[in-house]
């Protein structure tokens, strides 16, 4: 699990999934994506890519593609792991998507209404919501911040948060 990796095993592993993908055959050496990579996402033995034209790809680290899949209408801006073995995307298309990490089947979609710039995924539990069931902050292009509780029930957030130029600290 990557996750539980020390600092040093995954700079080795990144470092070694650049050697590999660099001295890879001609015509894989450039890791054709078909898009712009918008984001990146290790597995234990495979990276996540997340590309500008919504679809993700699942490449080995000695650069061959594993899958691909059309899963948002515009680019995958940031691709997270999620407890219970899902994975969670954040598009441009103003969805948060979470999704079964053996075959990408849809678990549960938030959609915000703005571009959406970041995700995390907190294990422990959201402030307001169901303590140790996981919680997602999503962060949109109009400066708000939203917890939401990882479970399905509904998509308004538990809280909000206003960031703007005015009110840093």
């Amino acid at each position: 699990n990557f996750d539980k990796k020390t600092d040093k095993e995954k700079c080795l592993l990144i470092q070694r999934l650049r050697q590999n993908w660099s001295l890879a055959k001609a015509d894989v050496k450039k890791c054709d994506v078909g898009s712009t990579v918008l984001s990146l996402c290790m597995l234990d033995s495979t990276c996540l890519v997340g590309l500008n034209n919504g679809y993700l790809q699942e490449w080995t680290l000695d650069g061959h593609l594993v899958r691909e899949n059309d899963l948002h209408l515009k680019g995958i801006k940031t691709v997270v792991r999620g407890g219970n073995q899902t994975l969670i995307t954040g598009s441009y298309d103003g969805c948060c998507s979470i999704w079964t990490q053996q075959d990408w089947r849809l678990v549960r979609r938030i959609c915000i209404g703005v571009s959406i710039t970041e995700v995390v995924y907190v294990k422990s539990g959201c402030e307001n919501g169901n303590k140790g069931k996981g919680c997602l902050y999503i962060c949109g292009d109009d400066g708000h911040i939203s917890e939401y509780d990882i479970l399905p029930s509904g998509d308004t957030p538990l809280q909000e948060a206003m960031f703007s130029s005015d009110n840093r600290g």
